[in-house]
């Protein structure tokens, strides 16, 4: 597909990376995405992805150009223990406690404890879940005892 009616393309000028588009449509299923190293170069093939991951993909390219550490795996990726809390942010020995009070599901693979992402993040979410109630319900018992929070 040659400069269909929605793209974007990439391409370095000088010492700077460019995202042009002349998408107008609302059309969010599809976009073709072409990369180019020399401007001067003719498009000639582009690669056809979602919007959707084209957002994604863009937002790991913000991180790495703020030197953020950027890590990319599917849900079903298995994590070791030590990966597993880094992500949590939480120390490995906790970590354990959590595995061990079986709030979180792993398997061993001979002694190892693997723990699928897809059940960190669950588990994330969850916490995140319970800190906004317990935050909810602490702001409406400032506001009924009239502690200056409107």
């Amino acid at each position: 597909m040659l400069l269909g009616k929605d793209y974007f393309r990439f391409y370095k000028c000088h010492s700077c990376y460019y995202l042009e588009s002349n998408s107008n449509s609302t059309n969010e299923d599809k976009i073709t995405l072409f990369l180019n190293s020399d401007t001067n170069e003719k498009l000639k093939e582009g690669v056809e992805i979602s919007s959707q991951l084209l957002k994604m993909a863009l937002k790991v390219v913000k991180e790495l150009v703020e030197e953020k550490e950027t890590l990319i795996f599917t849900e079903d990726k298995e994590l070791t223990t030590q990966e597993a809390a880094d992500y949590l942010n939480v120390s490995r020995p906790y970590l354990i406690k959590l595995i061990e009070e079986g709030k979180i599901p792993f398997r061993k693979v001979g002694t190892h404890r693997r723990i699928k992402f897809a059940e960190l993040i669950k588990y994330d979410n969850l916490v995140q879940e319970q800190q906004l109630k317990g935050l909810a319900e602490l702001t409406k018992q400032a506001q009924e005892l009239n502690l200056g929070y409107e």
